[in-house]
């Protein structure tokens, strides 16, 4: 998670124009000085079902996984000023595109977000936000190791089948 906050930060310090004016919003962090904005992480969602393989390797079989995320940040600001309206605007500038297209991830939403009477685990003062859907391919590899015996039950009958190697 730590990695994707990162690439949303760097989004938006690039979508403003202003280094290090944007830090990750976790819980009892201490709120930064002066103007900023903040990212935090909402959910992460399976929206199907991810495709599987089976692989082979030197430690045994390895079973692949792909499949779509759909990932949700709320980008809130310590002032309500250009800023915000520069984010809002900018996922159709170039730059912002070929930084998306580099870090994998594509925007399916945006929406402004009220800050007012929304409980936040911080006391970071935020005057205005956006709410940011993106959609991210994920894959890992999970090695499952080699299959020396097998034991297949078939009502009454049990089998054991022996894998030569």
């Amino acid at each position: 998670m730590k990695t994707d906050v990162s690439r949303i930060i760097k989004l938006v310090d690039l979508a403003i124009g202003t280094p290090r004016y944007t830090y990750p919003m976790y819980e009892n962090s201490k709120r930064p000085e002066g103007d900023y904005a903040a990212v935090k992480f909402i959910t992460e969602e399976n929206p199907g079902i991810d495709r599987t393989w089976l692989s082979d390797s030197a430690e045994g079989v390895i079973q692949n996984t792909e499949g779509m995320r759909i990932l949700t940040y709320d980008v809130m600001f310590s002032r309500d000023d250009e800023k915000v309206i520069l984010l809002d605007s900018c996922f159709t500038r170039p730059d912002i595109k070929q930084y998306m297209d580099a870090q994998g991830v594509s925007v399916l939403q945006k929406e402004k977000i009220s800050n007012q009477n929304i409980t936040r685990e911080t006391s970071w003062e935020v005057r205005t936000g956006i709410r940011l859907t993106f959609n991210i391919l994920r894959s890992f590899s999970i090695n499952v190791g080699q299959i020396d015996t097998a034991i297949i039950h078939n009502n009454d009958n049990i089998y054991t089948v022996q894998v030569a190697e």
